[in-house]
């Protein structure tokens, strides 16, 4: 088992920004190698259907870009083809991507202007270029803060958080002819609340939410609106201290949800009960400082990367929703976790 650890120091603005990424193989003991010849700064990507290349977003001090990497049995990691990831050159924080169903689109989140949607090819084409307006209390909500952007199972929507709006965002979607409609508001959070990654599972859409620190449980509609059916929080009610969300994924078991608290140093463990709502919360120690993502292997392993302590955290399942750490590796700012 293989995976591609992303290291970026936006965090550090004294430190150089630009840094290699390197696998992580897990045949064994965990082992890390750099990639010499990899995208540097790589905040996010994802495995193109078929599993042969991947699109990263490399991200330096927020100014954005695409790579498209194929890969090679011994590792080895070619560029074949490199493009700015924004419409006409507005690429800003760069911090998501995701395929469709069939792999022929693929869409791209630019924290700071919005969501562009391409048409997979050789060269990527842009089809569309999604935007919205808003605001919120938190101080980190002045203005619209494009986040997550995915598309349903059924490739009829495309579903996009907005950090800064406090909304989740739905546009229909022609897979037959690549036409995006127009924009409506599927799903309005708590003021403050600011969504932050959506997963489509079992039916159900969950919606982790960074500034509020809750997971929320949607259900869709034929119109592309989500109605609510659960809020819970992501830490244990006496934990006041600052925490904020990061990272949101299924767990090797069907009936797990896993999310990262950022603050609280967790991974929430979600037990669902027969209709996807949450009927047990369980956390475990992120293994260091500020867990950014993580990743679950096929064997149950959970992969934590602590950014602000420099570390690379791998655990053994315990259980339903819980871990034990069963290995440290040192590795300066990881930021994104990816299985290859």
């Amino acid at each position: 088992m293989k995976f591609l650890i992303g290291c970026w120091t936006f965090l550090d603005a004294d430190k150089p920004s630009q840094m290699r990424a390197h696998w992580l193989d897990l045949n064994g003991v965990g082992a890390l190698s750099e990639i010499a010849d990899a995208p540097k700064s790589v905040y996010y990507g994802a495995v193109e259907p078929g599993g042969q290349s991947m699109l990263l977003l490399r991200n330096d001090m927020h100014r954005s870009a695409m790579s498209r990497q194929t890969i090679h049995a011994d590792g080895i990691l070619t560029e074949t083809g490199h493009w700015r990831c924004g419409e006409n050159g507005v690429d800003e924080g760069g911090s998501y991507i995701a395929f469709d169903q069939t792999g022929a689109y693929f869409a791209v989140a630019n924290s700071a202007v919005g969501w562009v949607i391409y048409r997979n090819g050789a060269t990527p084409e842009a089809i569309a270029d999604l935007c919205h307006e808003g605001s919120g209390p938190h101080p980190r909500q002045a203005h619209s803060h494009p986040h997550c952007v995915i598309f349903s199972p059924d490739n009829r929507w495309i579903y996009a958080a907005d950090m800064g709006a406090d909304a989740v965002l739905a546009f229909p979607f022609d897979a037959a002819t690549g036409r995006v409609g127009e924009k409506i508001i599927a799903h309005r959070t708590t003021p403050g609340a600011g969504p932050r990654h959506l997963l489509f599972h079992h039916g159900l859409v969950y919606l982790l939410n960074e500034l509020g620190n809750a997971l929320e449980v949607l259900a869709p509609n034929a119109d592309g609106t989500l109605t609510a059916l659960q809020k819970v929080a992501t830490m244990p009610e006496d934990f006041t201290a600052f925490t904020h969300c990061s990272h949101l994924a299924v767990g090797t078991q069907e009936n797990v949800i896993l999310a990262a608290n950022r603050g609280h140093d967790s991974i929430a463990g979600f037990i669902l009960g027969d209709d996807g709502r949450v009927i047990e919360r369980l956390w475990t120690p992120s293994g260091g400082v500020w867990p950014w993502c993580f990743a679950v292997a096929s064997d149950g392993r959970l992969i934590v990367a602590n950014t602000r302590s420099d570390t690379l955290s791998i655990f053994a399942p315990d259980g339903p929703g819980r871990f034990r750490l069963i290995q440290n590796l040192n590795v300066e700012k990881p930021a994104f976790i990816m299985a290859v």
